[in-house]
């Protein structure tokens, strides 16, 4: 249900920067985030609580075991990419404390149940809602902080 709601909330909206929602609706509520510019896809699912670390495991079928499993390689290949450097990631959201969790989850192989699934990206959200309530005060003062005062004899700034 969560899921479906985020869906609906996704698609409401305008996404930023290349990013677009993907993923068969029908398919309990999935949701894809695809930045086909950068190369990078984020799988949305719920924290795991059968995992020791968190991050679900592929179970049995056949496409969501090969999403899992993607071989170990740089996270930067460079500025041009083509299909096989395509990331599949997770980012992972959990609702059980006062204020949602996200993570972003590289994983490099399926995992168990009861167990945990390896990953070589892990990189937790930081939602800082206290910094975002003030406001930035400038002063009335014009400072041109390019500006430098060259000493023509010495070259001291």
């Amino acid at each position: 249900m969560r899921r479906g709601l985020l869906r609906v909330g996704l698609a409401s909206e305008e996404l930023p920067g290349g990013w677009e929602l993907r993923g068969n609706p029908r398919l309990g509520g999935q949701i894809l985030l695809v930045h086909q510019d950068q190369g990078a896809t984020l799988r949305v699912l719920s924290e795991s609580r059968v995992t020791r670390n968190g991050v679900p495991h592929a179970g049995a079928t056949a496409a969501r075991r090969a999403a899992w499993y993607q071989p170990l390689r740089p996270m930067c290949t460079g500025l041009n990419f083509d299909e096989s450097d395509h990331l599949h990631m997770l980012l992972l959201m959990n609702l059980r404390g006062d204020i949602p969790a996200w993570r972003i989850v590289h994983p490099i192989e399926p995992g168990k149940s009861n167990g945990s699934v390896d990953c070589d990206l892990a990189v937790n959200l930081i939602r800082d809602t206290d910094s975002a309530a003030g406001r930035f005060e400038a002063d009335d003062e014009d400072v041109d902080f390019f500006r430098a005062d060259i000493n023509e004899e010495t070259g001291d700034v």
